[in-house]
């Protein structure tokens, strides 16, 4: 019996202890050599350049933390990184590991071009490597002391009943479906639930847009890590950030025109522990010192990581953000230019936070121009102004928007169809309730004139003069038309549907529906105009005056530091058509064609 329990010690002892006495880092610059064809610094690998790593691969090495969390920017070196510990595990380890990430197209190409020439390289791993060639394809590795996966997001779900202690999650923020709540990277996650003593879940991404961003949320449930760096001047520690770069003083020519090969080259960093501020300890009489490009590497290598989350939803969860500004790769003079070209571009400026900054990208609709709803017009099937321009279809729908003033009425007209599509066929101005439903009941037909549709639903802004007429108006429709108001809410739908007791005190309630004007216009004016994403369709013969009310407002930042909209003019069918669209979304999430669940209540009508 001892023999027995020595020799169950012993195999316990070969699959769970590495066989290697080498720290991760220093077992990857020993054993690891890079290709060229998937690497700029090819060759033997080395942390000089990358010492921010060395902190994560012991994060990664450390029993007591379960989950590695990296929220990164290109040229990091955190590609390599999740290569590096598949390759460790298979050399150290006798469990089975996972890669996924967004495509099972580029798991092949990581695979064929990263991958396979690495392991070509490592002496290590040549012994455990298997002698039948079918146990060693693009996607599956059957070594003599482990099994190795590798799959696109898709396919997580084909993998269910393939357990495995290391699961490594390239770019989960780009995964397809992380929109619908982070589903694959959920099933991903729950790989490693077989081997609670053993699990290991490294999450790697560049960040998305931040409603949906996966890697930002799973950032936020560990410690929060941040890198700093030594002050040349003073020795204290602190973050780079972008808002610390500076241009140098002859920047710009005797026209105004930026010269970016001064920029590139005389800009340098700030050094926020030299300023001197003002009694207040906020204001800033003096900035602080220059800190230059040169300097950078020495304070890169002297670097440490700090948690900033000292009370992590995660206890067992390491989590990092690691931006271009420590990449010896990037200088700063370029990081600069590119923000300084981003002037205004939205995409751009996108790029910019997401792949060099790692910062989720929070969407902010710009000011619309006139231009850019010209080219909604261009993008559109030609069409006239008071037509349909195809048929609805079963589950399509005429929907309407009214903006109430002092004496008239203005109004918009939308057509969705089943297949999603969203057509503007009318808008003008009238003088009562009488003549809006008017409108409502005319009737519309088709190009061929083979159809006629009218409006189903009708959103009507309660928020001028006189309210109780419009709740009175809502129930003579029999609620084809609902009452709305426009709020700066703070919750995070666009639009809530709901009721209100009309008249007041009676008991009777009546379908109420609020609209959040922020949400609702940067759902409208980024979503569907500004980004030409085929939402929305305009007539050919659209006027100036429409157009021109669409673009009659502008974001700015209030004393706050807030984003707010601003009107320029008059902006009625502006209001008209965001309450359009606000029908448009509620009623499209019900099509058919879209599986999405909401959980938005539908207005009721009058028994």
């Amino acid at each position: 019996m001892n023999k027995v329990m020595t020799s169950f010690k012993k195999m316990l002892k070969q699959a769970f202890n590495p066989r290697s006495k080498l720290s991760i880092s220093n077992w990857c610059e020993k054993y690891i050599y890079l290709p060229s064809v998937s690497s700029g610094t090819s060759g033997k690998y080395s942390l000089r350049n990358y010492s921010y790593l060395r902190e994560i691969y012991d994060s990664v090495e450390n029993p007591s933390v379960r989950k590695v969390v990296i929220k990164k920017s290109v040229q990091s070196g955190l590609t390599t990184l999740g290569q590096n510990v598949l390759l460790w595990y298979v050399c150290n380890k006798n469990l089975p590991l996972s890669y996924f990430t967004a495509t099972t197209e580029l798991a092949k190409r990581f695979s064929k071009r990263t991958l396979l020439p690495t392991i070509e390289q490592c002496e290590p791993i040549q012994e455990l490597r298997p002698q039948s060639i079918d146990r060693e394809t693009i996607l599956y590795w059957q070594f003599k002391n482990c099994i190795l996966r590798l799959a696109g997001a898709g396919s997580v779900n084909a993998l269910s009943s393939d357990p495995s202690a290391l699961v490594i999650l390239d770019e989960c923020s780009k995964w397809e479906d992380s929109k619908t709540e982070a589903r694959s990277v959920e099933l991903a996650i729950a790989r490693a639930q077989t081997f609670p003593l053993e699990k290991k879940i490294i999450l790697i991404s560049t960040p998305a847009e931040a409603s949906t961003c996966v890697i930002s949320r799973e950032y936020k449930t560990g410690d929060e890590r941040v890198f700093e760096v030594p002050s040349p001047n003073t020795g204290i520690m602190f973050e780079i950030t972008i808002d610390l770069l500076r241009k140098p003083l002859d920047y710009q020519d005797a026209d105004g025109n930026y010269s970016w090969i001064k920029i590139k080259k005389g800009v340098f960093l700030e050094d926020p522990t030299t300023r001197i501020y003002g009694d207040d300890g906020k204001t800033i009489i003096k900035e602080g010192s220059p800190i230059y490009e040169n300097q950078k590497a020495d304070m890169v290598r002297k670097g440490k990581w700090r948690a900033t989350n000292l009370n992590p939803t995660d206890t067992e969860c390491h989590s990092y953000v690691v931006t271009s500004l420590y990449s010896l790769d990037v200088s700063w003079g370029d990081l600069l230019v590119k923000f300084l070209q981003c002037d205004g571009d939205l995409d751009a400026l996108k790029d910019l936070r997401n792949n060099f900054l790692g910062q989720a990208w929070e969407q902010i609709a710009a000011s619309i121009r006139l231009e850019e709803i010209e080219r909604v017009v261009e993008n559109s099937p030609r069409y006239s102004i008071g037509f349909v321009p195809e048929y609805l279809g079963d589950d399509g729908m005429l929907l309407m928007g009214c903006d109430q003033q002092m004496n008239h009425f203005y109004f918009t007209v939308v057509a969705l169809c089943s297949s999603g599509k969203c057509y503007l066929i009318d808008y003008g101005k009238v003088l009562d309730l009488e003549s809006l439903e008017k409108i409502a009941t005319k009737g519309y037909k088709t190009l061929d004139a083979k159809e006629e549709y009218f409006v189903s639903r009708a959103v009507i802004d309660e928020g001028g003069f006189p309210v109780n007429q419009i709740r009175d108006f809502s129930v003579k429709t029999g609620f084809t038309f609902v009452s709305s108001k426009g709020v700066a809410a703070s919750y995070g739908s666009a639009y809530r549907n709901g009721e209100i007791e009309h008249p007041v005190g009676s008991g009777i309630k009546i379908p109420y529906v609020t609209i959040n004007d922020d949400q609702m216009k940067k759902q409208l004016l980024l979503g569907a105009i500004k980004s030409l994403n085929d939402d929305l369709y305009f007539p050919f013969n659209l006027e100036e005056d429409y157009k021109k009310q669409i673009c009659s407002e502008q974001l700015i930042k209030n004393k706050k530091e807030e984003w707010v909209w601003q009107k320029k003019g008059p902006n009625h069918y502006l209001d008209c058509l965001k309450m359009c669209w606000a029908l448009v979304d509620f009623n499209r999430r019900r099509l058919p064609i879209n599986s999405v669940e909401v959980e938005v209540g539908e207005p009721k009508d009058k028994e």
